[in-house]
């Protein structure tokens, strides 16, 4: 159970936004990057997670240890 206490995730910072969005040649304001920043984050937490889900189906998979 610690385990899952300690669980971190991946985070795309506003700036690292900005400069993928400067070298795809667009301009954001802090506000869009910001926003853009945590979609990212979210939609990463959502691609990793349903492969556990999926695997949680599976009646061989012991959940805990995922």
């Amino acid at each position: 159970m610690a385990d899952r206490e300690e669980r971190r995730f991946a985070e795309v910072s506003r700036d690292s936004v900005k400069l993928m969005a400067e070298g795809a040649g667009v301009e954001l304001g802090d506000d869009l990057a910001a926003l853009l920043a945590e979609d990212v984050c979210y939609r990463l937490r959502e691609a990793t997670q349903l492969p556990v889900h999926e695997a949680c189906k599976e009646e061989e998979t012991d959940c805990g240890r995922l």
